[in-house]
């Protein structure tokens, strides 16, 4: 006792304790990183790039348009129409649409080259977002492949965005599950009963659901959120690959 307290009073004791919890405060940050961390960042930066390419083709269409508007009209796909404009001239599009003439001004070779170099910069944008989605879909199949094969990448990925990870969506009810992603529609119905509940959330983008019937939804995305409940729960417990058969039974 008597020498433990001499420890105790020695100057450097108690950096000696400091140094100690800091080191494992380290450690148990370093282990709370896990796949779940880098799924929910993949999914999240997708999502910025969405915006993003939405926000500069938007700007693209308006300033290319002052040269040449009628190509807006023929290609409606935002990706599309800016891969073109890399790949074709003006006269080549004109040739293709069968016009004679066209409503933009030509420009001088300075303010072309302005509006190409945005248009190369966006299209790298999609190339991104393309090269993010293709690590995502390995990171699901890696990390969660019942959930991968029952709803896809992204819905996956966005599940697990809203749970918090994959523990916390496979403890989840599947009525949970069903709304993640409504819940302002859920609040408002909360506040006011007149105003009828969500039925879907997130998995509203299935093709399961987002095909079916309106008054068929509801009954399809109970379904969907049910399978999506064993799903989280099996990759969750390191459980078997029963993802076909989900997938089989959701389809039947």
């Amino acid at each position: 006792m008597d020498d433990f307290l001499k420890i105790r009073r020695r100057p450097e004791f108690r950096q000696e304790i400091i140094s100690n919890n800091l080191e494992i405060v380290k450690l148990a940050i370093a282990s709370s990183v896990s796949k779940d961390t880098f799924i929910i960042q993949a999914i999240s930066t997708i999502d910025d790039l969405d915006k993003l390419c939405n926000l500069l083709t938007r700007r693209v269409r308006e300033w290319y348009g002052y040269y040449f508007p009628e190509l807006s009209v023929h290609i409606e796909d935002d990706e599309i129409y800016i891969r073109q404009i890399l790949l074709k001239s003006k006269e080549e599009f004109m040739q293709e649409f069968n016009l004679k003439v066209s409503m933009g001004p030509k420009l001088e070779e300075k303010d072309l080259e302005a509006i190409i170099g945005l248009v190369r910069s966006v299209e790298q944008l999609y190339s991104e977002r393309e090269s993010i989605i293709h690590y995502l879909k390995e990171l699901m199949q890696e990390h969660c492949r019942n959930l991968y094969t029952v709803v896809g990448a992204l819905i996956g990925a966005k599940l697990l965005q809203k749970a918090g990870s994959l523990k916390h969506l496979s403890q989840m009810p599947s009525s949970t599950i069903q709304v993640l992603g409504a819940e302002s529609a859920l609040f408002r119905h909360l506040r006011n009963k007149k105003i009828r509940p969500p039925k879907h959330g997130i998995i509203l983008s299935h093709p399961l659901v987002m095909n079916a019937r309106r008054d068929m939804r509801g009954k399809r995305s109970r379904q969907l959120a049910a399978k999506i409940s064993i799903a989280a729960k099996v990759d969750y417990f390191k459980g078997e690959f029963i993802g076909d058969k989900l997938k089989e039974e959701l389809e039947k």
